[in-house]
């Protein structure tokens, strides 16, 4: 197990070392740093052997999220009906690595999160754009940059920061989705 500290916190998150290349195949690279990188211990379990198209590094900004997550707009007319966040359906679109959804089970895993998607939903009906843009201009100054969209979602908000807390990334595409962010 691999504990990194964020910068000046004593903050620590806790990753297990994944292989690459796996090492059942490739033994002579199960040492090589090239071939090791972070990863979270479900992710890690669920790959075991299976190659994946993952690739922990690059400098093509449009490669840089090949993921999104989104609320499925029929699901959320339903659950708008009904108001059973069950009715709502999470969609996972990782098209440019069509391999992660079944060697990580990842439409599994972020579709049980429909309460995560229904507070979002409950956010944009209450938070309307004239409603944040007013909250904003009277609350923005008593916060860091960023800090008020970040009160508003109860996560981070910018991409950047995806890694510093579990599902950023999901709250974030349904959030810009529904409007609640931009």
């Amino acid at each position: 197990m691999l504990s990194l500290s964020a910068k000046g916190t004593d903050i620590k998150g806790k990753y297990e070392l994944d292989h690459f290349k796996p090492q059942s195949r490739f033994p002579y690279l199960c040492t090589n740093f090239f071939n090791l990188f972070p990863v979270c211990g479900n992710c890690n379990k669920a790959k075991l052997h299976t190659d994946t198209t993952f690739s922990l590094f690059t400098e093509n900004p449009a490669t840089m999220y090949p993921f999104k997550f989104a609320l499925d707009k029929a699901s959320i007319i339903r659950y708008m009906l009904s108001i059973d966040f069950e009715d709502l359906e999470v969609t996972f679109d990782g098209h440019t690595h069509p391999d992660h959804d079944t060697t990580f089970k990842i439409t599994g895993i972020y579709g049980a999160l429909k309460d995560v998607a229904e507070e979002l939903v409950w956010k944009y009906k209450i938070y309307s754009p004239s409603y944040l843009k007013s909250l904003d201009d009277a609350l923005s100054k008593k916060f860091a940059a960023g800090g008020f969209n970040r009160l508003i979602l109860g996560n981070y908000d910018q991409p950047k920061d995806i890694h510093k807390r579990p599902l950023s990334k999901l709250t974030q595409d349904i959030a810009r989705q529904l409007g609640v962010i931009k």
